[in-house]
């Protein structure tokens, strides 16, 4: 484990090949949007039975064959605005928690659609659990279709495992070699696949053993079907992982401030094209995400000379 965690450090010092990397995945984000706003719009209107449902806080929960005891504490990374996992469940108590990193537009899209019901996920990045949250604080961590959308997917593992409970299940529910189907584009970065009786991450050049890393930390359940486009991995916990391998301070900073240009790119985009700004309520957001506010302050600045010029 020690080598690969080094290798993965490694992969961060160089800051110009981390950032290249970084714009192309940051390039999803609207694609992912337009997705979420073109579903959200078109069920919002129809208003079926069906929609009813998957919105609801009565939406049956569909892990229940994982559930191991009278309280669970279930933590979906990458949900999307809704989390497709439900609420409602007779097998334990589900205290339920959503995180995304595009969590503050999916709220600002609900709201313009009028949806106030159903998980609301709270902003946070897979390689960053660990400064939201607690060392073996879930009993059960999931990630449906969102671990090829991460910067680093076997980083995002590692900080999963930081904060599940020893005992605890990590729940990997992914199409395969999506990255490859989809011509890496966008969130498009990473391919996931089953190899024998092993999980494989990888991309060119680059490939992770998944079982092989973890093996000593974990025990592997292959839910697999190769005539199936999806299959599923249940990481068992056996013991606690060191968090030693986060990323540089500077690297963080790199990071960060890219995320939040996107972020406000879009966010003005927004305000600008469909007059939600207040809806959005964006004094609000730049308290809680300082430079984002800099950089909205600074779009807006620039978007305003391009329709004023002097």
């Amino acid at each position: 484990m020690e080598q690969y965690i080094r290798h993965l450090n490694d992969l961060v010092i160089d800051e110009n090949a981390f950032a290249i990397y970084l714009e192309r995945w940051l390039k999803g984000i609207k694609s992912e949007l337009r997705f979420w706003r073109h579903f959200i719009e078109t069920k919002s209107k129809k208003r079926n039975a069906d929609w009813d449902i998957f919105i609801s806080n009565d939406r049956p929960f569909n892990l229940d064959e994982y559930l191991f005891s009278e309280k669970t504490k279930f933590l979906d990374v990458g949900s999307g605005p809704f989390s497709s996992c439900g609420l409602k469940t007779n097998k334990t108590k589900l205290e339920m928690y959503a995180v995304d990193p595009l969590a503050y537009i999916y709220k600002a899209i609900k709201a313009r659609n009028k949806i106030e019901i159903g998980i609301t996920p709270e902003f946070a990045l897979v390689e960053k659990l660990d400064e939201k949250f607690g060392i073996d604080e879930f009993d059960i961590v999931h990630m449906r279709n969102a671990l090829d959308h991460t910067f680093n997917p076997m980083i995002g593992i590692l900080q999963m495992l930081y904060v599940c409970k020893i005992g605890g299940r990590i729940i990997l529910r992914h199409a395969r070699n999506e990255a490859e189907n989809e011509g890496y584009e966008g969130f498009h970065q990473w391919n996931l696949c089953i190899e024998g009786s092993e999980l494989i991450i990888w991309r060119p050049l680059i490939k992770y053993n998944v079982t092989e890393i973890l093996n000593e930390y974990v025990d592997f359940m292959l839910e697999d079907d190769p005539g199936k486009r999806f299959f599923t991995v249940v990481l068992i916990k056996k013991k606690n992982i060191s968090c030693n391998y986060c990323f540089h301070e500077k690297l963080d900073k790199i990071r960060n401030e890219l995320i939040f240009k996107q972020l406000s790119e879009v966010i003005v985009a927004e305000d600008y094209k469909n007059n939600c700004g207040k809806m959005l309520k964006l004094k609000s957001i730049i308290k809680k995400m300082p430079v984002l506010g800099y950089w909205v302050k600074k779009l807006i600045k620039r978007i305003k000379m391009r329709k004023n010029p002097t």
